[in-house]
């Protein structure tokens, strides 16, 4: 299916964009490949953590918009999956998600020393990941398609919007945000 189709195309993307991903990082780290249960080195940790607290924004957006978040377009429909906020929290991986992680990695808010042996933040590190997470949505960047200002846990509930929209045929088509331009 042509769904099927996408799936492949999105899995190559994704391989050349971690490839980047690499390129991005300060000396001392390295993202090989992504790895998920468990995280297999401190990038993937920070990855995972960060795409969970996105997960939770989109799926927050769109209770607040009455859509159910474990309606999926893109992901298929399996129970106790939130497929439609993986749909949405998709959108914001590479521009939010890896962003941050990159951000924390190179600012050196976040080093090798703050990981328990099992590859998850200590404590300390923790109460800093969630206030500079808290941060990062806080703060306002150009939004790409309506050109004001938004803070990007704005962003996120306008695509909430947006794609609501789209399911109800108020739009003709739903419109991801993208920052390629």
């Amino acid at each position: 299916s042509n769904k099927d189709d996408l799936r492949g195309t999105e899995g190559e993307a994704a391989e050349r964009y971690f490839d980047r991903l690499d390129e991005t990082l300060i000396s001392g780290w390295t993202f090989e490949k992504r790895t998920k249960r468990p995280p297999g080195d401190h990038v993937n940790s920070l990855l995972s953590l960060t795409y969970t607290f996105m997960k939770n924004e989109a799926m927050s957006a769109l209770r607040q918009y009455n859509l159910d978040p474990f309606l999926g377009v893109l992901h298929a429909d399996r129970h106790g999956r939130p497929s439609l906020a993986l749909d949405l929290e998709e959108e914001f991986r590479s521009s939010f998600c890896d962003a941050f992680v990159t951000r924390l990695i190179n600012r050196g808010v976040i080093e090798h020393e703050d990981f328990n042996k099992d590859n998850r933040l200590g404590d300390d590190a923790f109460k800093t990941y969630l206030s500079k997470f808290e941060d990062f949505m806080n703060e306002t960047l150009t939004h790409p398609h309506f050109e004001y200002e938004v803070t990007r846990r704005k962003a996120v509930r306008q695509q909430a919007i947006l794609l609501r929209k789209a399911i109800t045929d108020e739009l003709d088509s739903y419109h991801a945000l993208s920052f390629d331009h």
